[in-house]
């Protein structure tokens, strides 16, 4: 049901459309009226309806002064503008304010009908394209790691201009500019136990035991090649310290997974290069 409110400051018509109107026999629900705009503003606050019909001329403050206030405090509300024959001009500034649909005096409660039904479509049509992009939004969200690690699978195999990587790290929140870098190759191999029932689990502890180590090191950025193969891209602004961090992160993780799961990591680490271009050099040595 469409909620509907009325201001028009000659009774005979509020009292038209509200008795004229079977209401009971449609998808709307007549939920107030007032008098002029100064009256409704604090109804429309508190009932929050889906259509105003409003007529153009009041006292105090008219309809498209009170369109203008609910266009900024409420712009989900339709709004339906009531003239007479002689007020073009208003009409043409009640188009502009952004008004739904203009009918002219004297209203049919059949015409009105007609109109109602007319927004109350486009009303369903907006709710329909918010509850699409919505869920788009939530695809999108939930596709983000896919997308991140097939952009950085791409950007160790030098598929990505340079400038492409930066704009798209930035998309990522991947903060890539460093002066050196160095790639580093994480495999996971299960060790040969009696015990293979929980292979799957220590696999998935060992993932988290890896995330958890480098996750506080903003200078490693960390991402799936396959199941078993985690690639590091290392940055940094000094080669000497760079090497250091990849071999002193990869004996830590390396002892910390092999010491607390049932599996063996075997880590290659490329050499230092320069630039972004140097990304794909190191990973292929």
């Amino acid at each position: 049901m469409h909620k509907v409110f009325i201001v028009d400051d000659e009774i005979v018509i509020r009292e038209g459309i509200r008795d004229n109107v079977k209401w009971e026999n449609t998808n709307f629900t007549l939920v107030g009226e007032a008098s002029d705009g100064e009256i409704a503003i604090p109804l429309i606050q508190e009932i929050k309806p889906d259509i105003l019909v409003t007529d153009i001329k009041m006292p105090f403050m008219d309809g498209l002064q009170l369109s203008k206030v609910i266009r900024r405090s409420m712009p989900w509300i339709k709004i339906i503008i009531l003239s007479g024959h002689d007020e073009f001009e208003f009409a043409r500034e009640a188009m502009r304010t952004g008004i739904s649909e203009y009918m002219l005096k004297p209203v049919s409660s059949a015409d009105l009908l007609d109109v109602l039904n007319k927004v109350a479509s486009q009303i369903e049509r907006e709710k329909k394209e918010r509850e699409d992009m919505e869920k788009l939004r939530k695809q999108v969200e939930n596709n983000v790691p896919l997308f991140r690690n097939e952009f950085l699978n791409k950007l160790v195999m030098g598929m990505i201009p340079p400038m492409d990587v930066i704009d798209t790290c930035t998309h990522f929140q991947i903060h890539i500019i460093a002066r050196y870098f160095l790639v580093a190759i994480v495999e996971f191999e299960a060790a040969e136990l009696e015990d293979q029932s929980n292979g799957y689990g220590d696999y998935l502890k060992s993932e988290a035991l890896v995330e958890s180590m480098l996750l506080e090191n903003h200078d490693i950025i960390k991402f799936k090649r396959s199941h078993n193969e985690m690639l590091l891209i290392i940055k940094g602004d000094n080669p000497l310290n760079l090497e250091e961090t990849a071999y002193s992160a990869a004996q830590a993780v390396k002892h910390e997974i092999e010491r607390n799961t049932g599996y063996r990591l075997t880590i290659s680490i490329g050499s230092v290069r320069e630039r972004i271009q140097g990304i794909a050099q190191s990973f292929r040595d």
